[in-house]
This record gives structure tokens, sequence and C-alpha cells, in this order.
């Protein structure tokens, strides 16, 4: 095992029972983190790849959601400000900086056709990194969920998605 790497559980589509996590993407993460609780916006936003898609969809069945990547949920950079509050909410402030190595799932070339859109937008041969946290709501029995998604874009580790349990941008 390579010294820039930490081992994690199951890579999603493969069948691997341990995978690693470059340092570097930690590393990165750690400092997203901080970013986003600090509310330094500038930084965020410079660690942002746009546009960014931020909206689930209903899928076939009606019954569960999966992600979709029409323009219509891509914020471009010059609106970043307008959705801010909307993407970063009270509940990401609280749970992000708690996100562990559990909270992080290795998204291979066998992942489904969102994650591969979401590849196509990153350097070619990298893995993409999904931090994934589900949580109870207030007051009510139902849990809700965000996930951000990163990937390397030029070199440098970026988020290249954001989904949560409602949209950000609605048509």
């Amino acid at each position: 095992m390579a010294a820039q790497d930490t081992p994690v559980g199951p890579v999603n589509g493969g069948l691997s029972s341990e995978i690693l996590v470059d340092e570097r993407f930690l590393g990165f993460l750690n400092e997203f983190k901080a970013a986003v609780v600090q509310k330094d916006v500038v930084k965020v936003q410079s660690m942002i790849s746009f546009p960014l898609p931020t909206a689930p969809k209903p899928s076939d069945d009606g019954l569960t959601l999966e992600h979709d990547s029409s323009s219509t949920d891509k914020i471009k950079q010059p609106e970043f400000m307008e959705h801010y509050g909307a993407i970063f909410t009270s509940d990401i402030l609280r749970l992000l900086p708690m996100a562990s190595l559990d909270n992080i799932e290795v998204i291979d070339d066998n992942a489904d056709d969102y994650y591969r859109r979401l590849q196509s937008r990153t350097d070619s041969g990298k893995v993409i990194y999904e931090v994934y946290i589900q949580y109870p709501e207030k007051n009510e029995t139902a849990d809700s969920f965000f996930g951000l998604v990163f990937g390397q874009v030029e070199g440098e580790f970026k988020m290249i998605s954001y989904y949560a349990k409602w949209p950000v941008v609605s048509e």
C-alpha cells in the first residue's frame, strides 16, 4: 500500500473488499470542510468545478431518487452566490465536519450513467469520490441526505456535483 493512500470500504460497482483513497483527496476534503464551516465563500467557490449539477430526479418507478444532469439543475459560477445557502445548509455545516472514511465512497468505471457523466468532466483515468451523509430530519420520522461528489479536474480536486433530498434549482 502506497504511503499516500488510505484504505476504505468497497468500491461502488466493483468487487474489491478494500480500496484506497488518495491522501491528497483527504487533504483536499479537510480543506474543503474547513472552508465551508468558516463560510469562506471565495475559497469554497474556487474548490468547485462549474457548472455544478445539483438535483436528483424521481426514477421511472417514482419511488426512488436518481440523479439527473439536465441543464436546468446546473449552477453556473455567476449564479453560485444566489444558491450558496441552499447548498451549504445548516445541516451541511453541522454534519460535513464529522464526515469520515465511512462516508466516502470511491466511484469506479463500473458506476451508473450519472457517475459516468460526472467522470467525463474529470481527468481521464481518475476515480471520483462521493461523500454521502444520511440523517434524520428534525421533528420528522423521515430521513434526509446529501451527497457531494469530487474528482480531479486539470490535476486539482474539485467538487463536481451536489445533491440532496430537495433540488436547489427547480424548473
